[in-house]
């Protein structure tokens, strides 16, 4: 694993784990969250990099749906507009 993705690892960890201050609830266990955002709107950004940014985004989100199952997962994106077609 590179040390990239330890990096984030180790900040999901720390998200997941962080209570809500008025609730005392942890976030993964808070129904105040609806969705956990990958990234603020990511693109591949040339088509040489679409299959690494598809194979991060399905093992980003995998990861998180093993931390937590209560809440969706969502890329981020803004759509179409941020889509290699």
């Amino acid at each position: 694993m590179s040390h990239v993705r330890k990096i984030i690892i180790s900040s999901y960890i720390v998200l997941w784990s962080a209570k809500n201050t008025i609730t005392g609830k942890t976030y993964s266990s808070d129904p105040a969250i609806m969705a956990w955002e990958l990234a603020n709107e990511p693109r591949p950004m040339r088509p040489a990099a679409n299959s690494a940014y598809a194979k991060w985004v399905s093992d980003a989100a995998a990861y998180i749906k093993s931390l937590d199952k209560n809440h969706l997962v969502t890329t981020g994106c803004e759509g179409e507009m941020g889509t290699e077609n």
